[in-house]
């Protein structure tokens, strides 16, 4: 189980984050789709099961989102999970739509981001941010991308973080399209 101190929930770290997903790794491993076909319900604890299993959403959202107390009782290692979830969840808040009327995206900023939605683009900073500290905290200026996919991110942690980018994709049909996005991308650094 993950300990996470009060000093440690005030300001969450990589290290914090690392340690809850290595604990929980063979419940964040799972797909959705595949919940049911591969019978992932019984990998989950007993007494998880048997508080779950007749749970209504309202519940299981105040289990998850609330800080309030509710007159359920549920299993300390799943409140010791979701609270680990909720503390040390990347802050979120809300970005306007920078969407066309044709829902394309309209680029919010340099041309490497044109081909990447607005949902997507607000993804692709918060975790640049995220590796960019990081990666200051460590005096680090090397990063791998393993699963760089259309190398969106590689791209931001590039030009906007100045970041020597290694990428690693396995799918030819992505490493593809990200050669050319680089290609088009390339007039920004001459």
């Amino acid at each position: 189980m993950a300990h996470c101190s009060n000093a440690d929930l005030r300001c969450p770290s990589a290290a914090n984050i690392v340690k809850l997903l290595n604990t929980y790794s063979w419940l964040v491993d799972m797909c959705i789709a595949d919940f049911f076909t591969e019978r992932h319900w019984d990998k989950l604890p007993h007494c998880w099961q048997r508080s779950l299993s007749g749970c209504n959403l309202k519940k299981l959202c105040l289990l998850l989102f609330s800080t309030h107390h509710t007159s359920t009782v549920w299993p300390l290692s799943l409140l010791a999970f979701a609270k680990c979830c909720r503390v040390l969840s990347v802050p979120r808040q809300a970005t306007t739509s920078h969407s066309s009327s044709a829902g394309e995206s309209v680029p919010l900023g340099t041309d490497h981001h044109k081909h990447v939605k607005a949902k997507k683009q607000h993804e692709i900073k918060c975790l640049g941010k995220v590796i960019h500290k990081l990666a200051d905290e460590q005096n680090c200026s090397n990063v791998i991308d393993v699963g760089s996919g259309h190398g969106h991110l590689a791209r931001h942690l590039a030009y906007d973080h100045q970041l020597n980018v290694t990428t690693v994709e396995s799918d030819e049909s992505h490493f593809k399209l990200a050669v050319k996005f680089d290609r088009c991308g390339e007039h920004l650094i001459e």
